[in-house]
């Protein structure tokens, strides 16, 4: 939660940045910028710490975007960006086209390990079973009482 809010302030699109600036830092970081035992901690870390520099933890990460993600966190909302400049930034670091020449290094904590795709089952002998099926009992109808 945004600061504010745990000073018992309302929540507002600033504190709705903050909240995006902390999924955007885990993402891009592979850690949550806050780190506590209890909650107390983690409530106390978010009123008053700031997190890790993103750029020291992950030089990977282009500088615009790691900056954006560390204003986005923030303590006072007037000092965050506005949704129109998170989502400008956004778009140019991660909506651009890649080259073949140079693709982008994987970031985030899901980076170590690619997932391999996994080749579709043939589904022809559960198709010739329904066409069985079909002509034993034509009438028969799951949907029917």
């Amino acid at each position: 939660m945004a600061p504010e809010i745990y000073q018992g302030s309302g929540s507002n699109s600033a504190s709705d940045i903050y909240s995006l600036g902390a999924l955007a830092y885990e993402l891009l970081a592979g850690r949550r910028p806050f780190l506590g035992d209890s909650y107390d901690e983690l409530m106390y870390a978010h009123i008053n710490s700031m997190p890790p520099s993103l750029s020291h933890l992950k030089p990977e990460v282009p500088r615009p975007l790691a900056k954006l993600a560390q204003r986005a966190l923030a303590k006072r909302p007037e000092d965050r960006p506005s949704a129109g400049e998170f989502l400008d930034v956004l778009s140019e670091y991660l909506c651009a086209p890649e080259t073949p020449e140079e693709p982008r290094p994987l970031l985030g904590r899901h980076a170590a390990a690619p997932v391999a795709e996994k080749a579709p089952e043939p589904l022809e002998e559960a198709e010739a079973g329904a066409k069985d099926a079909k002509e034993k009992a034509p009438w028969w109808n799951p949907f029917k009482r």
